[in-house]
C-alpha cells in the first residue's frame, strides 16, 4: 500500500475556525497566484515553486513520512494510515495539535482513509502558501477528466530515494467499475482510482495523504482525491486508489470534535509527502 507525510517549517497549513466546525467559507481558494500562468510520483517531472500551495510535507524527526493538503489557516486533511504505529510523534514536533482520523477507519481495506489536522496557531497565506478547494458533495469529477497527483514520495517502486523537490504528475480519472474489477471488487464508495491502464504514472510511497486536485473552468482546483493505497507503484493495470472527498466532504467540514479524543492508530503505514517553498 501506499503512504503520507508532512513537515512544517515555512508550511502551507489550513484556515483557521473560531469553533471545531472547520469554515466552509472556501471562496478564495484553488488558486496558484505565484504561477504566471494559469509521493510517491512516479513518471512526473518537478513542480515549479508556487504551483501547489496547497501541498503539505508531514514530517517527524525532520523526515518526510505524509503529505497533507491545507483547507483552512487551522486545518489540514490527509490520510488516516499516515498515523498509525511508528508516528506517535510527528505531529507535535511539527505543531499540529491534534490529529483526528475519520471514526470509521478500516486498517484492513482503507476505506475512510481521511483524516484532518488541527494546526497549534494559524497560517498566513502568501502566494506559496493557500488553501484547495473543498468540492461540494455533489460535485462531479467526471471519468477520463485529466487532474494533478503532487508529492514527495519515492521516484521509483524499487528505488527507494525521495526527491529534494515537490513532484507532480497528470494523471486520469478511471472509471469506477472498471477500477473495482482490477482490485478483486475491493473498492469502496469512498475510492476512486487515477491513473493508467498502462501504468508508467502514479503515486507511490510517501505521496500518501498528499492531494489529487482537479481544475474546473472557474481555474480553480479542488481536492478531488487522497493519496490512499495501491498495489507497487505505476504498474500496469494497477492504478492508484485515492479516498473520495466528494463522500467525506461532510465529515471533514465537521469531524464532531466535542468530546472526542484525537489518537494515532496502530495499521498501515502511510505513504509521505511535502510542501512547496
Amino acid at each position: 500500500q501506499r503512504h503520507p507525510s508532512a513537515t512544517p517549517g515555512t508550511i502551507p497549513m489550513l484556515g483557521a475556525c473560531p469553533q471545531h466546525r472547520l469554515s466552509p467559507s472556501l471562496a478564495e481558494c484553488g488558486s496558484r497566484p505565484a504561477m504566471q500562468t494559469a509521493g510517491r510520483i512516479v513518471g512526473g517531472s518537478e513542480a515549479s515553486r508556487g504551483e501547489f500551495p496547497w501541498q503539505v510535507s508531514l514530517r517527524e524527526n525532520n523526515e518526510h513520512f505524509c503529505g497533507a493538503a491545507i483547507l483552512t489557516e487551522k486545518w489540514l486533511v490527509s490520510a488516516a494510515h499516515c498515523f498509525t504505529e511508528g508516528s506517535d510523534s510527528g505531529a507535535v514536533k511539527m505543531g499540529i495539535a491534534r490529529i483526528i482520523p475519520h471514526p470509521s477507519y478500516n486498517t484492513d481495506t482503507a476505506d475512510y482513509d481521511v483524516a484532518v489536522l488541527e494546526l497549534k496557531r494559524p497560517v498566513s497565506f502568501t502566494k506559496y502558501i493557500q488553501p484547495v478547494c473543498l468540492p461540494d458533495a455533489g460535485h462531479h469529477f467526471p471519468t477520463s477528466k485529466k487532474c494533478l497527483i503532487s508529492g514527495w514520495g519515492y521516484l521509483k517502486e524499487d528505488f527507494l530515494v525521495k526527491p529534494e523537490y515537490l513532484q507532480k504528475a497528470t494523471v486520469e480519472l478511471l472509471d469506477q467499475t472498471l477500477c473495482s474489477s482490477l482490485y478483486s471488487h475491493a473498492l469502496t464508495d469512498r475510492m476512486l482510482c487515477a491513473g493508467y491502464l498502462e501504468g508508467k504514472i502514479d503515486s507511490c510511497q510517501g505521496d500518501s495523504g498528499g492531494p489529487l486536485v482537479c481544475q474546473e473552468p472557474s481555474g480553480k482546483f479542488f481536492l478531488a482525491g487522497i493519496v490512499s493505497w495501491g498495489i507497487g507503484c505505476a504498474e500496469a493495470r494497477r492504478p492508484g486508489v485515492y479516498t473520495r472527498v466528494t463522500k467525506l466532504r461532510d465529515w471533514i467540514l465537521d469531524p464532531g470534535l466535542g468530546g472526542r479524543t484525537a489518537h494515532l492508530m496502530g495499521g498501515k503505514v502511510p505513504r509521505e509527502q511535502e510542501f512547496p517553498q
